[in-house]
C-alpha cells in the first residue's frame, strides 16, 4: 500500500477526471482506441461513453457493442476506467426511443384548461367550476360534466391527462413516464440488462459505473403538471382522500398561500419518482456491482426541484456515486453541491461527481478549470466529469457545447497539468470522515406547498423570496467559515436520531441544527428536534416559526420553537453557532473573516486534512459570478485557526507539483494556529499528522522585492506559430437550380433556406439521430452552387490548404475557375479528421477578389453546409489575406494578422541578466489572454504557468550575460469556430443556439496573446 506521500506525488488513475466522451458520428474501434490514448496523455483516468447529437452507429446494436468492447479492452490495457452512460442523448429514460415507442411507457401530464362554449367530453376528464369575485377566490366545485352549473357558479375548467407529443429529440417518440415503475423497469431491461449481458464481466473492474443524466418528471408545457395513471390511487392510499376532488389547488392559490393539497401532491410525485427511477436503478446497480452516478434535472433552486424532481436529495440517496451538474463559469451553485455532498456524507458515499465546464465555450482558460473545480472540491465534490470531449466535429456536433476537452483543442497537450493537480487533490480529499458540525434543515418542502403548476417560468413572489433567503443564508454561513450539511426532512424521518450528545443523520454526526425561514415543517422533524433540544442539543432558527405543521395551520411549531429552540437574526447567526458549530477561522490582517475562502476539513487515516479555496469573489447568489479572469481578490496575510486535537505537525501539500512543506504553527486553546496567504484563485491544502513525510521541500522565504521593469526588448518579439493561420469562410452566395437565392449569406441561414425549399425542417441538435433516420436518398433534390469571396491584398508566399467537411459530396470545387485537386494534402486533416485538407497552389491566387466555388446536389439527408477554412502561412487583416508580420508586438494578436488564428504562439527574445548578483529572478505576467502559458529559458524545459500567480522563478536557468526566453501562449479555437454573431464577445452560455444567432454582422473575436510585456523582479 502506498504511503500518503507517494499516493500524493503519483496518484492513482481513479482520482483523475473522466470526460463525457461525445459519441457523435459513425464509430470505428481503431479511432476510439486512438482517442483513448490521447485522453490518457491529457491526464484523464477514464471516460464516459456518451451517445450525443450526430450518433450514426445504431444505439445498443452490434456495432455499438463492438465499439464498447474495444474501449473496455483499451481502457484495461492502459489502467483506465470505461464508464457507461445510459441513454442516447439525454435525459435518461427513453433509451433513444427504444422504450417509449410503446405508448404505455410515455410521459403524460395533467392539463388545466378554461372552457368556453360547448366542449366535446373526453374519457377521464375531470370538471370544475371555480368562482372568483372581484379578483378574490371564493370556491371551487367538482362537477360531473360541462353541462352542470352556470357561469354564476364559476368559470368552467377541464382537467385532462394527455400523453406527451412525439418529438424529434426523442427520435420520434417521447420521454419516459418516470413516475411509473413498470416504465422504468422496461428502461432497465432495455439498457442496463443489455449492458450486463454484453460486458457484465467488466462490471466493478474496468467498468465502475453507469451515468444517468437529468432524469425528471417535469412537464414543460404551460398549464400542465406531472401525472401518471396510478397517481390518484397511490395518493388515496397514502393521504386518505381523492386528489381529483382538489385539482384546482395545483394551479390556483384558492385562497391558501400554503396548501396541504399541493404539499401532498409534490410529496407524492417525489415518492413515486424516487421509488420508480433512482430506487430501482440504484438497487440494480448495487446488485450488479457497479455505481449509479450522474445527476437529476433542475437541482439548483427550490422551485426548480419542486417542478422537476421534488427533492434532489432523495434521489441522491440511491446513487452509489451521487453527482451534480455545473454549467458555465457564472454559476455559483453552492447549495447544489451541498445537497449532494450532504447526502453522500450521510449515506457513506466517498466519491461525488460533478459534470462540469459545460457551456463555457472554446476560450475557457485552465485557470477556469481549476477555479471551478477548486470551489466544488472545497464543498465536498471530488470527481470531475469534464463536459465534454468530442469523438468528431462533423456537422452539428461542433456546436454541441464546446470546448472539446480533447485533441481538437490546441492546448490539449498541456492539459495534463490540470489533471495532475486534481488527481493529487482528490487523493487527499477522497474518503475519510468530513467534519461539519451544523445541520441545516432543507426548505424545499415549503416550496412544495406554494408552487403552482401554471408554467415553468411563472414563479411567485413567495417562491422567489424562499430561494433568495436560502441562497443568501448559505452564502453568509460559508463566508464566515461555518460549514454545514443539509437535512432532507423525509430522509430525517427515517435516518435521524439524537443520542450520546450528537444528532445523527445516517452516518453523519452534528452538534447544531439550524432551521432557516420555512413556511411549514414536518411533525416528524419537529418531534426529533424537540427531543434533541430536551436532551441539551442546540437548535437555532431564523425568522418567524412556521405557521404550518405538515402544511396544516398549527400553533405547535411556534410553541416548540419558543420553548426549546434559540432564535438568531441572520446577520449574527454565526455568533449562536461559534461555540459549538464552527471549528475554523481564516482571518485577514484586520482580524476579519476572509469571506471568499471556502473550506473542507476531514479526518482520514489517523490524520486531518484542511483544504482552503480562495474563490477571489464576493458571494452574490447562484447565477451572477464574475468571469473567472475577473476574480482577483487576494489576501497576502491570513491567519488560520482550526480547532483540532493535537494530531502532530502541520504540512502544506502542493497539488500542482506534489511538493510537501513544513508549516510553522502554534497550539493555542485546543487549536492549531498558523499563517498563510492567498493569491487570486489560490488554494491551500494542509495535513495535520504525526507521520513525518519522507521528503520535505524547502520553501524560500522572501523579505524584499525589487522590480526590474518590463522584460528588456521593447514591445516587439520574434515569434512562431504551431498551427496554420486560418481564414474562416462562412458567408456565401447561394444558387439553387440555377437561380441566385441568397447573397453574402451566413452558412446556417443558407442551409436553412435550402431545407425550407425542400420542405424539410431546419438542421439542429433536436433532429432525429442519424442512426434512426431513413437512409433512402429522397427524390427531391437541388442543384446548388456556393461561391465564397476571398480578398487578397498580398498573394500568399506558399501553397495554401482548404479544410472542409465531406469534399466528396461536391461534384466540383473550383478556385478562380480552376479545379482543386481532390487528393488529400498533408497533413490530411485540420483540427478534426472530418475537416479534410485539399491543396490550393499559390499560383491560383490573384490580388483582389478570389472566388471559391463548390457545386453539388443537396437533399435533406446530407450533413448540410458548414464553414470552410483557408489555411496557410499568411496574415488575415479585416477578413483580407496579407503577409504575416515579421515580428509580433505586445498586444492583441488578433489585430496583427492572426485575426482568426486558433493555435498557440511562442514569443521569443533575448535579454541580459546576472543571476549571480544575488536574489531570485522572477518573471511576472501582466495582462494576457489565452488558455495557459508556458516558459522556457535558454532552450530548457518548457514549464507551464496554468493559473495565478502568473509568475515563475527563472533563477536556476539563467546564465550571466545573454539569455533567451520563449513564452508560449496557448490559444483556443474560439476565433476560428465561434460563435461569432451574437452581438457580444462573451456570453453567459455557449451552446448550439448561440452559434445560430445572427444579431449583428460584426464578427466577435476575442483578444489573444501577451497584452502587456511581462516584467522582471528580484526577490531576496
Amino acid at each position: 500500500m502506498k504511503s500518503w506521500q507517494k499516493e500524493f506525488e503519483s496518484p492513482s488513475p481513479i482520482f483523475r477526471g473522466a470526460p463525457f466522451w461525445a459519441w457523435n458520428a459513425a464509430l470505428e474501434p481503431e479511432e476510439l482506441r486512438r482517442q483513448i490514448g490521447i485522453m490518457q496523455d491529457m491526464g484523464m483516468g477514464g471516460f464516459f461513453m456518451h451517445s450525443r447529437v450526430g450518433m450514426a452507429t445504431p444505439y445498443l446494436g452490434e456495432k455499438w457493442f463492438e465499439c464498447i468492447d474495444a474501449c473496455i479492452d483499451e481502457a484495461e490495457k492502459r489502467g483506465m476506467k470505461a464508464w457507461l452512460y445510459d441513454e442516447d442523448r439525454w435525459p435518461s429514460g427513453a433509451a433513444g426511443s427504444l422504450v417509449t415507442r410503446d405508448p404505455q411507457y410515455r410521459q403524460r401530464a395533467l392539463y388545466c384548461q378554461r372552457i368556453e362554449g360547448d366542449p366535446a367530453p373526453g374519457k377521464g376528464d375531470v370538471w370544475f367550476r371555480i368562482l372568483w369575485s372581484a379578483g378574490e377566490f371564493v370556491r371551487y366545485t367538482r362537477i360531473s360534466g360541462p353541462g352542470e352549473g352556470t357561469e354564476s357558479d364559476g368559470q368552467l375548467f377541464r382537467f385532462r391527462v394527455l400523453l406527451n407529443e412525439p418529438s424529434s429529440w426523442y427520435n420520434g417518440a417521447t420521454y419516459l413516464d418516470t413516475l411509473n415503475p413498470a416504465a422504468v423497469k422496461r428502461f432497465l431491461e432495455t439498457t442496463h440488462d443489455t449492458y450486463s449481458a454484453r460486458c457484465g464481466k467488466a462490471f466493478g473492474k474496468t467498468v465502475p459505473g453507469i451515468f444517468t443524466d437529468e432524469p425528471t418528471y417535469v412537464s414543460h408545457a404551460d398549464w400542465s403538471t406531472p401525472w401518471t395513471d396510478a397517481l390518484p390511487e397511490e395518493f388515496r392510499k397514502k393521504y386518505g382522500y381523492d386528489i381529483l376532488d382538489h385539482l384546482p389547488e395545483l394551479y390556483f392559490d384558492c385562497g391558501k398561500t400554503v396548501s396541504r393539497v399541493r404539499w401532498h401532491y409534490r410529496d407524492m410525485l417525489t415518492d413515486l419518482f424516487v421509488r420508480s427511477f433512482a430506487g430501482q436503478i440504484g438497487d440494480w446497480c448495487g446488485k450488479h456491482g457497479i455505481a449509479m452516478t450522474g445527476h437529476v434535472l433542475m437541482e439548483d433552486t427550490l422551485r426548480n426541484q419542486t417542478l422537476a424532481v421534488g427533492a434532489a436529495m432523495r434521489s441522491y440517496e440511491h446513487m452509489q456515486m451521487p453527482g451534480i451538474d455545473l454549467l458555465t463559469e457564472y454559476w455559483q451553485i453552492f447549495n447544489t453541491a451541498k445537497q449532494c455532498t450532504s447526502v453522500a456524507r450521510q449515506t457513506g458515499r466517498d466519491v461525488r461527481l460533478s459534470e462540469t465546464y459545460g457551456c463555457t465555450g472554446w476560450d475557457f482558460p485552465f485557470m477556469g478549470h481549476k477555479a471551478l473545480g477548486d470551489w466544488q472540491y472545497a464543498l465536498g465534490i471530488n470527481f470531475r466529469c469534464q463536459h465534454l470531449a468530442w469523438y468528431s466535429m462533423e456537422g452539428e456536433a461542433k456546436r454541441d457545447y464546446p470546448a472539446s476537452i480533447s485533441f481538437q483543442s490546441s492546448w490539449h497537450d498541456k492539459y495534463h497539468v490540470v489533471e495532475d493537480y486534481f488527481a493529487r487533490l482528490g487523493s487527499v480529499l477522497t474518503g475519510g470522515k468530513e467534519i461539519r458540525d451544523v445541520l441545516m434543515i432543507h426548505p424545499v418542502e415549503s416550496c412544495w406547498s406554494i408552487c403552482l403548476s401554471a408554467g415553468l417560468t411563472k414563479s411567485s413572489v413567495a417562491e422567489a423570496e424562499l430561494d433568495r433567503d436560502w441562497n443568501s443564508l448559505t452564502d453568509h454561513l460559508l463566508s464566515v467559515n461555518v460549514d454545514f450539511d443539509f437535512g432532507d426532512e423525509e430522509m430525517m424521518s427515517r435516518l435521524a436520531k439524537a443520542e450520546d450528545g450528537v444528532f445523527r443523520v445516517g452516518k453523519a454526526e452534528y452538534k447544531v441544527v439550524l432551521i432557516p425561514r420555512i413556511l411549514t415543517i414536518r411533525s416528524t422533524t419537529l418531534e426529533l428536534l424537540k427531543k434533541w433540544a430536551e436532551s441539551g442539543g442546540l437548535v437555532v432558527y431564523l425568522g418567524e416559526p412556521p405557521a404550518f405543521v405538515d402544511a396544516l395551520p398549527s400553533e405547535e411549531a411556534a410553541d416548540v420553537y419558543r420553548r426549546y429552540f434559540v432564535f438568531a437574526e441572520k446577520p449574527w447567526v454565526e455568533e449562536k453557532l461559534l461555540a459549538v458549530g464552527r471549528r475554523l477561522s481564516v482571518t485577514d490582517r484586520s482580524g476579519a473573516q476572509i469571506a471568499p475562502v471556502l473550506s473542507r476539513l476531514a479526518e482520514k487515516d489517523g490524520a486531518y486534512n484542511l483544504f482552503l479555496c480562495n474563490t477571489s469573489m464576493t458571494f452574490s447568489g447562484p447565477w451572477e459570478s464574475p468571469m473567472v479572469r475577473e476574480r482577483n481578490l487576494a489576501f497576502p496575510e491570513a491567519v488560520v485557526r482550526v480547532a483540532l486535537p493535537d494530531a502532530g505537525a502541520v504540512y502544506e501539500l502542493d497539488p500542482s507539483n506534489g511538493s510537501v512543506y513544513e508549516v510553522p504553527f502554534r497550539r493555542e486553546e485546543g487549536s492549531y494556529v498558523f499563517r498563510t496567504s492567498f493569491a487570486p484563485l489560490q488554494s491551500r491544502l494542509f495535513l495535520f499528522t504525526t507521520e513525518r513525510p519522507e521528503k520535505i521541500s524547502a520553501r524560500t522565504e522572501f523579505h524584499a522585492e525589487k522590480p526590474q521593469g518590463a522584460l528588456p526588448g521593447g514591445d516587439e518579439w520574434t515569434y512562431s506559430l504551431n498551427d496554420f493561420n486560418s481564414l474562416v469562410l462562412d458567408h456565401c452566395t447561394l444558387k439553387a437550380d440555377g437561380r441566385t437565392e441568397l447573397e453574402n449569406a451566413f452558412f446556417i441561414q443558407a442551409d436553412d433556406h435550402l431545407r425550407k425549399m425542400l420542405g424539410a425542417a431546419p438542421r439542429g441538435g433536436q433532429m432525429v439521430q442519424p442512426w434512426l433516420r431513413d437512409k433512402t436518398v429522397p427524390e427531391k433534390q437541388l442543384d446548388i452552387e456556393l461561391t465564397y469571396g476571398i480578398d487578397c491584398v498580398r498573394i500568399p508566399a506558399e501553397d495554401c490548404l482548404l479544410a472542409l467537411e465531406r469534399p466528396e459530396l461536391y461534384s466540383s470545387i473550383l478556385f478562380n475557375g480552376e479545379p482543386v485537386s481532390r487528393d488529400p494534402a498533408r497533413p490530411g486533416w485540420w483540427v478534426d479528421p472530418v475537416l479534410k485538407t485539399l491543396r490550393i497552389p499559390r499560383s491560383l491566387f490573384r490580388q483582389g477578389k478570389n472566388l471559391l466555388t463548390l457545386s453539388g446536389r443537396y437533399h435533406e439527408k446530407l450533413p448540410g453546409l458548414e464553414s470552410i477554412f483557408l489555411l496557410g502561412r499568411f496574415g488575415v487583416y479585416e477578413e483580407k489575406i496579407g503577409e504575416l508580420p515579421g515580428r509580433l508586438k505586445t498586444g492583441d494578436w488578433v489585430k496583427q494578422g492572426l485575426q482568426e488564428y486558433s493555435g498557440d504562439v511562442t514569443y521569443e527574445r533575448s535579454f541580459e541578466a546576472d543571476p549571480g548578483s544575488g536574489g531570485h529572478w522572477f518573471l511576472r505576467f501582466g495582462a494576457w489572454r489565452g488558455a495557459a502559458l508556458t516558459v522556457s529559458v535558454n532552450g530548457g524545459e518548457e514549464r507551464p504557468i496554468p493559473w495565478p500567480p502568473f509568475e515563475l522563478d527563472l533563477t536556476s536557468e539563467l546564465v550571466k550575460g545573454t539569455n533567451r526566453i520563449a513564452i508560449r501562449v496557448c490559444g483556443s479555437r474560439r476565433n476560428a469556430f465561434g460563435p461569432f454573431f451574437t452581438g457580444q464577445k462573451w456570453m453567459a452560455w455557449t451552446g448550439p443556439a448561440q452559434f445560430k444567432m445572427y444579431k449583428s454582422s460584426e464578427r466577435q473575436l476575442v483578444p489573444c496573446g501577451l497584452l502587456e510585456t511581462p516584467s522582471l523582479l528580484i526577490r531576496k
